[in-house]
């Protein structure tokens, strides 16, 4: 018994190597597209991180642009500060959106009276458009909305809003000044 026992892992090793010798069924291109997908399946995927907003440096970007404007616009018709900035998320109906707020301070030399939430979203939108280089890199994917606060001596006037594709459009190049005004509307406090 020990003899026919010893030969018997050749034998089988002759039968295994005679079934392994055909050629295969398949054809090339087949072959090829799933040894691509084989290799497409060891990559390792490397997730892109989303930038981390920096609202202060927007913030400085903004009054940097304000501060430019001429001296003479300043002494005598108004002056214009960025005070704050934030994303307020919303919840929509497949997920959560964020409303991109702007809080801008206007300041009339004086006492008088030329501040209006129209004239400052026009001079907060002209300002993001002379930084779009720098501002829209630093925009999360998921905003919804554009909203600009208005302030007069720190006293609230108003809010004006585009929708954040519009306000993006205009920013680029892609929206002229007269598609924009069109769309602006009053909106709420977020």
């Amino acid at each position: 018994m020990k003899r026919f026992l010893a030969p018997l892992p050749i034998l089988l090793l002759v039968l295994l190597n005679a079934c392994g010798t055909a050629t295969p069924a398949i054809p090339e291109q087949m072959g090829t597209a799933v040894a691509q997908t084989q290799t497409a399946v060891v990559w390792t995927l490397t997730a892109s991180p989303t930038p981390e907003t920096d609202e202060a440096t927007i913030i400085d970007w903004l009054n940097a642009e304000f501060s430019g404007v001429d001296s003479l616009e300043r002494t005598i018709d108004a002056q214009f500060k960025a005070v704050d900035m934030k994303f307020v998320p919303q919840q929509d109906l497949n997920n959560t959106i964020q409303i991109f707020r702007v809080d801008v301070q206007c300041e009339c030399p004086r006492g008088a009276s030329c501040c209006t939430p129209e004239r400052i979203f026009v001079i907060t939108m002209q300002a993001m458009k002379q930084r779009q280089e720098k501002i829209l890199p630093q925009m999360p994917p998921n905003i919804s909305e554009m909203r600009v606060v208005c302030f007069q001596s720190w006293n609230y006037i108003g809010v004006r809003s585009a929708w954040w594709s519009d306000a993006r459009g205009y920013m680029l190049g892609e929206l002229s000044g007269y598609q924009l005004g069109a769309r602006v509307f009053s909106s709420s406090v977020p």
